[in-house]
């Protein structure tokens, strides 16, 4: 029998290929059991060289078999559980071999795990602040980071408890933790509805066979407010019965909530007249405000009736701004107000008529008196109309100095109110000079010794105790029905700018000029202040010309009487009414008159200005009378043909008017004479002759235009008036200067 045996020789060893578990990144266990995983396999190329053995030694222990199906085989995964029960948390490592059938063992690997049980600490909250207030019901929650945590739990509940958490969602691989696992350090949620809330926060540190959890970090709660705060009650309530008065008024308004006391509101008193005042704040403590104002005395008119309590601004905690609350009222009663004007009785120098006017019924007329110096002088004031009343007052010359206008009312509620009007009274004296200023200090006038035609006696009324001169009003109305007044005519070309001062009595003549001086205020001008100019209203009712000047917010002029004053603007240029000849006339006098009417409905016309020019050239000595009117004869012969008649005139603003018109003149001739002696002369004269020497003609020196230069017109006519013949003629120029005489002479000859 023969036997037949083949040898195999392996002397490779066998691999460990991979070990999957525990994975190299997540190699942290916090229960009981790890599992070790992997393949391996032998590196010879037969088939019958397999892998019988796979074995594993923990921290260089003995070493254990690893179960593995199929074994032995050419290749296997292996798979093991060890029981971490009675392990402490550190770090472990494991080698695995395996081993052929050929006795060959591979290379030891190692496979390291950790066991950790125990969890990190809780986190520190960050935002939001405890017990925070907010109107946004979204909220954003931060935490700082802790240590070996890769998660972390945030619970949102409606109660400290956390009995309803909120936000609780399905967290997939975090089975029974209850709220958002959250990778970052923060979260947000939005809560349903306005209240409190309480949040916290559990670190979490993930392992491979679950997680460790920490304890709950604090809990924090916020409160939700998203309603605005409303006014709940407003002190003084509005009352019949409780009506406020004059003085001091304290205000007390309650919210519907604890509001933040930074902020304060704004409260506005608006008044039955239209005056509206900020109630300023007192004190402002949780949800109460207290603030207070003044109520004037005697301004009835501004004050009394329902009053509207306007309250805004305010916020809760939760930065809530309320919404306007216009809603409250209070019922305010003051004593009477009355508007008090003077006006100057023409009838009678130095009387004044004082009306008043009330806010609001009285029982009876109010009482008045004037004080001059110590003395007070009772003024009876008479029914006018419903609210109404006047009174004259007869100024007492003796006592110059500041007067003092009181009034004094009851009102059908039993107020008392009051009023008072001032003035001053200056000597006009030959030996003293004046000097007076208006109450408030606006105005001032002052003259030199002498300025009256006797010792006289002037008064000053401010603009604030005077009714506009430049409109109707129901006050001038009601003195028009018991004494005349001055009313300022319509129809002027003036536009009024600002009214000023009276100063009386209007009757009184001045000797000299006073100057008058006056601040305009914050008055904007809508004219240019080049044409803006003092005026003085007359007893005609026609505004006077006092000129003066507008200069950074003040006027000075000297004025040349006395009356109400008005800044007033002439814009419009003087006008020519009529005028004589003609345009375009044909005249059959070669010697006519001239003459016209000039008007100016302003400031007056400035009749030192007016020229009258025949052909370009200035006719002299041609003077504008104080009614407009001119007049002129023409002296020289015009020549036969066509001529220009022209005007020039400006009025006191300087607004100038030049007009010219042309004629023909039927019959007429003349020559011409050039001229240029270039300087003044003191006399000038011209004579012509015939041929036979015999003078035909001789002109002086009030003949010419001009003693410099210019052009004389010769109207061909001798001294008797005459026309001349024709033929040849002689002139002779004379010319005397300093005693200095120079002559000129020519000829010339007449052909017609």
């Amino acid at each position: 029998m023969t036997a037949s045996y083949t040898y195999r020789f392996d002397y490779m060893s066998p691999l460990v290929n991979t070990i999957t578990k525990p994975e190299s990144g997540n190699n942290k266990y916090c229960k009981n059991v790890v599992t070790i995983e992997g393949t391996v396999s032998d590196q010879g190329t037969a088939e019958d060289v397999r892998v019988t053995a796979i074995e594993y030694s923990e921290n260089g222990g003995a070493w254990s078999t690893l179960t593995a199906d199929g074994l032995p085989s050419k290749s296997a995964s292996f798979s093991a559980k060890l029981d971490i029960t009675s392990k402490t948390d550190a770090s472990y490592t494991v080698n695995i071999r395996a081993t052929d059938l050929g006795g060959n063992t591979s290379t030891e690997t190692p496979v390291t795990y950790v066991v950790d049980r125990t969890p990190p600490p809780p986190p520190s909250l960050i935002v939001p602040l405890p017990s925070a207030i907010t109107n946004r019901r979204g909220q954003l929650f931060k935490w700082a980071a802790q240590t070996d945590a890769d998660r972390y739990l945030l619970q949102v509940a409606d109660d400290g408890s956390f009995n309803n958490v909120l936000n609780s969602q399905t967290n997939d691989g975090y089975t029974g933790l209850i709220g958002q696992v959250l990778v970052m350090t923060e979260g947000a949620f939005s809560v349903p509805k306005d209240g409190r809330f309480y949040w916290r926060v559990a670190s979490i540190e993930t392992c491979a066979d679950g997680y460790n959890i920490s304890e709950f970090s604090e809990t924090r709660s916020f409160t939700v407010d998203t309603v605005k705060p409303l006014i709940v009650e407003v002190q003084p309530a509005p009352s019949q019965g409780n009506k406020i008065t004059t003085g001091m008024v304290t205000f007390t308004i309650r919210f519907s909530e604890l509001v933040d006391t930074t902020i304060s509101p704004l409260v506005k008193l608006t008044t039955a007249g239209g005056q509206m005042m900020v109630i300023e704040k007192v004190s402002y403590k949780e949800d109460t405000w207290t603030g207070t104002t003044v109520i004037s005395k005697n301004s009835s008119a501004l004050y009394d009736g329902t009053a509207i309590i306007t309250i805004e601004a305010a916020a809760d905690l939760a930065g809530n701004v309320m919404a306007v609350d216009g809603t409250n009222s209070v019922i305010i009663n003051t004593g009477p107000a009355f508007t008090t004007r003077i006006f100057s009785n023409p009838a009678n120098e130095y009387e004044i008529m004082i009306v008043t006017k009330a806010s609001e019924a009285l029982q009876g007329p109010p009482t008045c008196s004037v004080q001059q110096n110590s003395t007070r002088t009772p003024v009876v004031m008479n029914f006018l109309k419903e609210r109404y009343y006047a009174g004259s007052y007869k100024i007492d010359l003796s006592s110059p100095g500041k007067a003092y206008i009181d009034m004094s009312g009851t009102d059908l509620h039993g107020m008392v109110g009051n009023g008072s009007v001032e003035f001053n009274v200056a000597d006009l004296s030959a030996s003293q000079r004046l000097d007076i200023s208006s109450v408030s200090g606006m105005a001032s006038l002052r003259g030199a010794e002498g300025s009256a035609f006797g010792e006289a006696v002037i008064y000053m009324i401010d603009r604030d105790s005077l009714e506009s001169p430049f409109a109707a009003s129901s006050i001038r109305a009601s003195v028009a029905s018991v004494m005349p007044t001055v009313v300022a005519q319509t129809g002027s070309e003036l536009v009024p700018v600002m009214a000023l001062e009276e100063i009386g009595p209007s009757s009184l003549r001045l000797k000299k000029r006073l100057l008058y001086s006056a601040k305009l205020g914050n008055e904007k001008m809508t004219v240019p202040a080049e044409k803006v100019h003092l005026y003085r209203l007359a007893a005609n009712g026609k505004w006077v010309f006092q000129g003066g000047e507008v200069k950074d917010g003040e006027v000075s002029a000297q004025i040349s009487g006395l009356g109400r004053l008005a800044l007033m603007a002439d814009m419009t240029a003087p006008s020519l009414r009529e005028h004589s000849p003609a345009a375009l006339q044909r005249l059959e006098d070669s010697f006519p008159e001239i003459k016209g009417v000039l008007d100016d409905a302003g400031s007056g016309l400035q009749r030192e200005t007016f020229k009258l020019y025949i052909d370009s050239m200035l006719v002299p000595g041609v003077d504008l009378a104080a009614d407009g009117n001119f007049c002129y004869k023409v002296k020289q012969a015009l020549p036969k043909g066509k001529h220009e008649i022209s005007f020039e005139v400006e009025d006191q603003a300087g607004n100038n008017l030049r007009q010219s018109f042309w004629v023909t003149a039927a019959t007429g001739n003349a020559m011409y004479f050039n001229y240029n002696f270039n300087q003044t002369a003191d006399t000038v004269k011209l004579r012509i002759y015939d041929t036979a020497g015999h003078k035909v003609a001789g002109f002086e020196t009030f003949d010419f235009v001009s003693t410099t230069d210019g052009r004389f017109r010769w109207d061909m006519r001798n001294d008797s008036g005459k026309a001349v013949a024709n033929g040849v003629y002689f002139y002779q120029l004379t010319v005397s200067k300093g005693g200095q005489t120079l002559k000129k002479r020519g000829k010339f000859a007449v052909m017609r």
